[in-house]
């Protein structure tokens, strides 16, 4: 995806700074379906929420990958030709963050860890209402969908809505999707 990135711009440091410690993007190249589009269309509007970033990481840009138009082709090896599937590149804020049990682990001591699951439980369970309360239904919470922005102070952050709902567009052919 490095290649395929830089092709699209998409790697470029967030804000005016362009040194090494300036936050960058992550890129993900995933298959154009039901599942990524629902993913951006539901991060379009979990970034009308104010203050999204403390509780949601969600796809920022996103742009199609068409191997006609790529200069090398031999980056898109891993892009099956033949099938005629079609990509996007889905791009993400980098923060400093660091997985839901990664996190946890550190905390040797039972009171500390006891404290930390329970504050971080209730931070999720907000962010969650707040989800409800704007039309998505949230459905993959697993302790690989959350992960610890340090950059915010140690919050729990919800990531991946690919199989989240958007409640308004709730009919037959979206369910079974």
């Amino acid at each position: 995806t490095t290649n395929i990135s830089k092709h699209f711009f998409m790697d470029e440091p967030i804000g005016r700074e362009k040194d090494k410690d300036s936050k960058k993007y992550k890129n993900k190249l995933t298959k154009y379906g039901f599942h990524s589009i629902n993913e951006i269309e539901i991060s379009k509007k979990i970034k009308q929420l104010p203050h999204y970033l403390n509780n949601y990481l969600v796809v920022e840009e996103y742009r199609s990958v068409d191997n006609n138009h790529l200069h090398n082709n031999s980056v898109c090896d891993k892009i099956n030709t033949a099938t005629g599937d079609r990509y996007l590149m889905l791009k993400y804020k980098t923060q400093k963050l660091s997985f839901f049990n990664d996190y946890l682990v550190q905390f040797t001591e039972p009171k500390l860890f006891i404290m930390n699951v329970i504050y971080s439980v209730s931070y999720i369970a907000k962010g969650l209402v707040q989800l409800n309360k704007n039309g998505i239904c949230f459905f993959d919470l697993s302790p690989q969908n959350i992960v610890f922005n340090l950059d915010i102070g140690e919050k729990p952050v919800i990531f991946n809505f690919k199989n989240s709902l958007q409640i308004d567009k709730l009919d037959t052919t979206y369910i079974a999707n």
